[in-house]
């Protein structure tokens, strides 16, 4: 009698524990299942490593003003894959605000375009941009995508990458009181 007490009361304990829990293997593999979507949304974002000015001119010269940006940029840990076509690069001012696209080749329009600087696996070619974890990509915007915003000593603007999924990276960016005789400027950070 005392052998089927305690085996009474084992059963009764755990099913108060998979009662407590709420939750069968089954019903455990379900939720995991679910939440990878949200994961993956959440997760999907780049990292802006530093933005750099260019003062470089059509001519070669050095100009009083920024003339061009170039962006150093990766994915977050955990993000799958970026695809720049899915990215909008939005540039603004006080006064003007541009949103950019992707295109492999040229500088003409509201475009912005993207070279591998890290990219161990070779899989980063201009007709399909896909960054991977890893990667590390220089976007470039030249002075047509943004014209007729310029980037003087002391300017505010502001960029911001829109992507396909996850949270959009915002950058205010005040640019110094001087640029010196640097061709390049570090921008951000």
């Amino acid at each position: 009698m005392a052998e089927y007490n305690t085996k009474m009361l084992i059963g009764v304990i755990l099913g108060l524990i998979i009662l407590v829990s709420g939750c069968t293997g089954d019903q455990n593999a379900n939720s995991t299942n679910k939440s990878q979507p949200a994961v993956k949304t959440t997760a999907s974002k780049i990292i802006v490593e530093d933005v750099t000015g260019n003062r470089t001119d059509n001519t070669g010269a050095v100009s009083d003003n920024i003339q061009s940006l170039i962006i150093r940029a990766k994915p977050d840990s955990g993000t799958n894959s970026i695809d720049l076509r899915n990215v909008t690069i939005t540039i603004k001012d006080a006064n003007n605000k541009y949103d950019l696209k992707y295109i492999s080749t040229g500088t003409d329009g509201r475009v912005f375009t993207a070279s591998p600087v890290r990219d161990d696996a070779g899989s980063f070619n201009t007709q399909a941009p896909v960054i991977h974890s890893g990667d590390l990509i220089a976007i470039e915007i030249g002075t047509k995508a943004i014209s007729p915003i310029t980037l003087p000593i002391r300017k505010t603007f502001w960029i911001t990458l829109n992507l396909e999924f996850g949270k959009a990276v915002n950058l205010e960016i005040t640019t110094p009181s001087s640029y010196g005789i640097n061709r390049f400027v570090k921008l951000y950070p």
